[in-house]
């Protein structure tokens, strides 16, 4: 049976899991049939707690004490791959990872792996973990480090312990703050929406932008993409980031107030745009991120990021469209190259709002001659 991505409302009766050492997880992975092969990039909002992370270290490292044992550091490095993987663990609930790689890939210094799920606090996750005889043999194995994660995810707590042998530098509580961060996982899927006719007009964009990890979706239970969901700006300009490979933004600081958590998952996608000249944002320091996209900002956007071709007529086929508004030029060029056909033989619907299943299509059709 093949190995799925696991959701948070799929019933999963098995919430602890432990991973004593890499030799072990090599020869069981081994005799494991294939994932699913369509690569998807899944946003994971959470919320990080390292101060419930550096509570569960008290309790770890007391309970060695009471074992005659040395205490565990928490090492800054598996720290933050802890953190991950707690974030890992509310899509696929395993120790491989939901690329389809042993968890041990997320850090070379980790050799042991304790997970859970469901607990609500350090002292339940602890005490689960210590009435597991595996978990317990890696709490009071021969590590001499560790990171820790916890992370909340939908309304409900993701633990992990990842175990190590040397110390890249110790973490100190008072350097972490507990707060929200999004994550994106590369994920294996085997997807097919449940609200996707995939005969219909957008139904091959819909699996490009997925295996291209442009979008995973709005839902993973059930499993939906929202073809009908108008789209917000920042939606779109993330879309458009993704879909030519995630570029790294030069810039530092964002130009405006509405865009200024690095944590945002649109924040990079956001300063890229500006640099590559795509957007200006609505006002000189506003970007609106969360305004419904137009149809006209969206060729607008596509046309700026193909480095405003001419298009080689002036004479526009829409009765909507009008000879010096900012997007004229990229509607004509969108329509010349079959990126769209308007919303009838003679409009355009410039300020109609922009669905997801149109974006998509408009992206697919630009980066494939679809």
């Amino acid at each position: 049976m093949k190995k799925r991505i696991l959701t948070l409302a799929l019933a999963v009766l098995l919430l602890l899991s432990v991973i004593p050492s890499a030799a072990a997880a090599e020869t069981a992975d081994a005799a494991a049939e294939p994932m699913a092969v369509v690569p998807v990039r899944v946003a994971i909002p959470a919320q990080e707690y390292y101060s419930k992370a550096f509570e569960v270290l008290t309790i770890v490292n007391r309970e060695r004490a009471a074992n005659g044992l040395q205490p565990l550091t928490m090492d800054a490095s598996l720290l933050e791959t802890a953190m991950l993987r707690a974030a890992e663990i509310y899509v696929y609930f395993d120790h491989t990872r939901p690329d389809g790689t042993l968890c041990f890939t997320a850090n070379d210094r980790m050799y042991g792996e304790n997970i859970a799920a469901g607990q609500t606090t350090p002292a339940s996750v602890m005490q689960a973990w210590m009435n597991s005889e595996g978990h317990r043999d890696n709490i009071l194995g021969s590590y001499t480090t560790v990171g820790i994660g916890c992370v909340l995810v939908d309304g409900r707590y993701y633990w992990t312990q990842c175990f190590g042998r040397d110390l890249s530098a110790a973490a100190s509580a008072a350097s972490y703050a507990d707060g929200p961060r999004t994550r994106e996982v590369l994920a294996l899927y085997d997807v097919r929406f449940e609200d996707v006719d995939y005969t219909s007009w957008y139904g091959d964009a819909v699996e490009w932008a997925v295996g291209s990890g442009v979008t995973n979706g709005t839902s993973m239970n059930p499993l939906l993409f929202s073809p009908g969901a108008y789209c917000s700006r920042a939606q779109m300009v993330t879309f458009l980031w993704r879909a030519v490979g995630y570029p790294e933004p030069t810039m530092t600081a964002s130009p405006f107030t509405d865009v200024q958590d690095g944590s945002q998952y649109y924040y990079k996608a956001v300063l890229w745009a500006v640099e590559e000249g795509i957007t200006n944002g609505t006002s000189a320091t506003t970007f609106s991120p969360g305004d419904t996209v137009t149809r006209a900002q969206v060729v607008t956007f596509l046309w700026r990021a193909a480095d405003q071709p001419a298009p080689s007529t002036t004479v526009s086929p829409f009765t909507d469209i009008a000879s010096g508004q900012y997007y004229y030029d990229a509607v004509l060029s969108a329509a010349e190259n079959g990126i769209t056909t308007g919303t009838s033989a003679t409009t355009f619907s410039p300020g109609a709002p922009c669905t997801r299943a149109q974006i998509v299509t408009f992206l697919w059709r630009v980066a494939t001659g679809g």
